[in-house]
C-alpha cells in the first residue's frame, strides 16, 4: 500500500512540475496584462472567449433591433461554429463582422456554413483588403466593368498600407481560399496555378462567392437585405469566376 501511495504521489508531483512549466512558457506568449492578472492556460482562454462571445451576441441583437428585424433561432449547424469561432477573436473590425454574421443567420438571411469557415480563416488585413477590392469593382468609372478584365494589383495596393511582400501573401491566400482569381489576358487562373510572378498591371477581381460572402459580414442585415443586385458589386457584366 506505501508504495502505492508513494507512486501516486511522484506521478502527483510530475504533474505539478509540468504544469508549472507550461504556465511559465504559456505566459511568454501572453499579453502582460493577462500575466499581472494571473490568468493562466484554461483559465485565461475561457475569461478570454467568454467575454469575446458576450460582445459579438450584444452587437448581433443591437444590428437586429435597430433594423427591427425579429430574432430566430440559429441552426445549430451554424450557431456552433459562430460561438466557437467569434470567442477567440480579438480585432475589433472583426467582431463586428462576426456579430453581422450572426444577425443575418438570426434574421433567415442565406448564411452558408462555408462563411463561418472563410471569416474564422481571414486576417483584418485581408478582410479590409477584400472591402476594398469590393469598393474598386463598385466604382462607376472602373474602365474595367463589363469587360474580361478586373482591378489592376496596384491600384488595390495603393488603397492598403501593406508593403508589396505582404500583399503579396494575402493576395495568394485570397486566391487560394477561392475568393479572389487572377486574369491573365483572356484566361482566369485557378487558385493552384500561379505561373508568373505578380506585377502591378495584373488584374485580379472577386468571385461571385466572395461577393455574397462579404454582402453577408460587412454590413448589417437591413442593409444587407436593401442591397439589390443591381447594387452588387461585381453584378453588372464583369466575369466573375465561380
Amino acid at each position: 500500500m506505501a508504495s502505492n501511495v508513494s507512486g501516486i504521489g511522484k506521478v502527483a508531483e510530475s504533474v505539478e512540475l509540468g504544469t508549472r512549466e507550461v504556465r511559465e512558457l504559456l505566459s511568454l506568449f501572453l499579453k502582460p496584462s493577462i500575466t499581472q492578472l494571473g490568468l493562466f492556460g484554461g483559465d485565461w482562454l475561457k475569461s478570454q472567449r467568454e467575454t469575446q462571445l458576450a460582445k459579438t451576441l450584444a452587437k448581433a441583437k443591437a444590428k437586429l433591433n435597430a433594423g427591427e428585424l425579429t430574432i430566430n433561432p440559429v441552426p445549430l449547424k451554424l450557431l456552433k461554429p459562430i460561438v466557437e469561432d467569434c470567442s477567440l477573436e480579438e480585432d475589433e473590425d472583426m467582431i463586428e463582422r462576426w456579430a453581422n454574421l450572426l444577425a443575418a443567420a438570426a434574421c433567415g438571411d442565406p448564411v452558408l456554413p462555408t462563411y463561418v469557415r472563410l471569416l474564422a480563416e481571414l486576417t483584418p488585413n485581408e478582410a479590409q483588403l477584400l472591402d476594398s477590392l469590393q469598393l474598386l469593382q463598385q466604382e462607376p468609372a472602373n474602365p474595367r466593368r463589363g469587360q474580361f478584365g478586373g482591378i489592376p494589383l496596384g491600384k488595390v495596393r495603393a488603397k492598403t498600407d501593406l508593403n508589396p511582400v505582404e500583399f503579396r501573401r494575402i493576395i495568394i491566400n485570397l486566391i487560394h481560399l477561392g475568393l479572389v482569381f487572377r486574369i491573365l489576358g483572356t484566361m482566369t487562373l485557378l487558385p493552384s496555378t500561379i505561373p508568373k510572378p505578380f506585377t502591378d498591371e495584373d488584374p485580379i477581381g472577386m468571385t461571385l462567392a466572395a461577393n455574397d460572402f462579404l454582402t453577408v459580414c460587412s454590413r448589417p442585415p437591413a442593409a444587407a437585405q436593401n442591397l439589390g443586385d443591381a447594387q452588387k458589386p461585381g453584378l453588372h457584366g464583369d466575369y466573375q469566376g465561380c
